[in-house]
C-alpha cells in the first residue's frame, strides 16, 4: 500500500454539494470546485492541500479535452477532469470517493465514504493522469451504482466526444 500524506481530496457527485451545504458542512471544506479548468486547479489549490486542507471536487461533470481525459464511465468514454489526478499526484493527496445519501426512514442524510483510491505512479506523467482519472471515475461509478436514485444528473455527461466520434445528444 502506498504511503499517503495527511492531505485529502474528497470526490463527490453533484448531489453531495447541496447536501453538505444544507448540513452546514460546506464551510468546513476549503473549496468545492465546479467546472474549474485543470490549469486553474493546478495553480490555485495545491497550497490548500499542502496546508492540510480538504477539497470537495465534483468529478462527474462533462469537461473539455484541454482540461480532461477520456475515460470509461458507465460503458462510454467520458471527458473527465484531469484536475483531481493532477492535484493528487502533485501533492500526494489521498483521494476518497464520497457521497451523501438520503435515508427516507430517518429523514436525514448519511455520509458514505469508500476506501481511498490508490494512486498509480508509472513514471509516465500523461499515463499517470489517465490511469488515475480512470480509477477515480470507476470509483464514482461504483458509488452511483450503489445509490442510483441519489445521483443528480442534470447535464449532458457524455457531450464532449473523442475526435472523430459521433455526438450522442
Amino acid at each position: 500500500m502506498a504511503k499517503h500524506s495527511k492531505f485529502q481530496i474528497i470526490l463527490e457527485y453533484a448531489l453531495a454539494r447541496s447536501i453538505l451545504a444544507s448540513l452546514g458542512l460546506l464551510p468546513r471544506l476549503v473549496a468545492v470546485v465546479l467546472g474549474v479548468t485543470m490549469g486553474r486547479v493546478a495553480y490555485l489549490l495545491p497550497g490548500t492541500l499542502r496546508e492540510g486542507g480538504t477539497l470537495g471536487i465534483l468529478s462527474d461533470l462533462n469537461t473539455q479535452p484541454y482540461e480532461g481525459v477520456f475515460v470509461p464511465f458507465f460503458g462510454k468514454l467520458a471527458c473527465t477532469t484531469a484536475g483531481i489526478a493532477t492535484l493528487a499526484l502533485k501533492t500526494d493527496a489521498v483521494v476518497i470517493p464520497t457521497c451523501a445519501v438520503w435515508n427516507r426512514k430517518k429523514k436525514r442524510y448519511f455520509f458514505h465514504g469508500d476506501p481511498p483510491v490508490e494512486l498509480v505512479r508509472t513514471g509516465d506523467h500523461a499515463k499517470d493522469i489517465e490511469v488515475n482519472t480512470a480509477n477515480f471515475a470507476a470509483a464514482m461509478e461504483r458509488m452511483i451504482r450503489l445509490y442510483p436514485d441519489q445521483w443528480l444528473w442534470i447535464h449532458k455527461r457524455w457531450k464532449t466526444r473523442p475526435a472523430g466520434e459521433a455526438e450522442i445528444y
